[in-house]
């Protein structure tokens, strides 16, 4: 198992409205099985309710991979890495986005996920949902791992790697 992650995060993305807010990280993921996928949240008042992950198509933001994470009112008042295991983990080879999931009932009540205000990687940027609309945030970048099988671009199998080094 490899992993990909951007693990900075100086703040935290607080929705300020009631209904579903979504937020998360668009990114190119590039022939690889993911396993799993994890964000770091922070409870404000006393949700109630599921946090949920998911990983959409970024054209129609199609569901790939949804899973209950954890029950809001378990979430922790300081920031704590939470991550789900895939029971059927997709194959990816696009652009999507994963994002952390979860329905404000009162605005007191919220989960908030952790972001870097500034951009952290190349190529990928913060995206919420909220009020029935999405908006992008290109400046900034979420906190997220993501744990996946398959080997990244360009990379050479093992035995490749014997028979150019005049091993086998």
């Amino acid at each position: 198992m490899a992993v990909e992650e951007q693990t900075q995060h100086n703040d935290q993305y607080n929705p300020g409205v009631a209904g579903v807010v979504k937020l998360g990280q668009i990114l190119t993921i590039s022939n690889r099985k993911v396993t799993k996928l994890g964000f770091w949240l922070v409870k404000i008042g006393a949700p109630t309710g599921d946090v949920t992950f998911e990983i959409r198509l970024y054209s129609d933001k199609t569901v790939i991979a949804s899973q209950v994470a954890v029950s809001a009112a378990s979430v922790a008042t300081v920031a704590t890495y939470y991550e789900v295991e895939f029971t059927e983990p997709p194959t990816i080879n696009a652009q999507v986005i994963i994002c952390s999931s979860f329905n404000v009932a009162v605005i007191t009540d919220a989960i908030l996920v952790r972001w870097q205000l500034t951009d952290v990687k190349a190529d990928e940027w913060s995206i919420r949902y909220r009020q029935a609309a999405w908006g992008e945030y290109a400046t900034y970048d979420t906190a997220y791992i993501y744990t996946y099988e398959g080997k990244k671009p360009g990379a050479a199998p093992m035995a490749a790697k014997l028979v150019s080094a005049g091993v086998i």
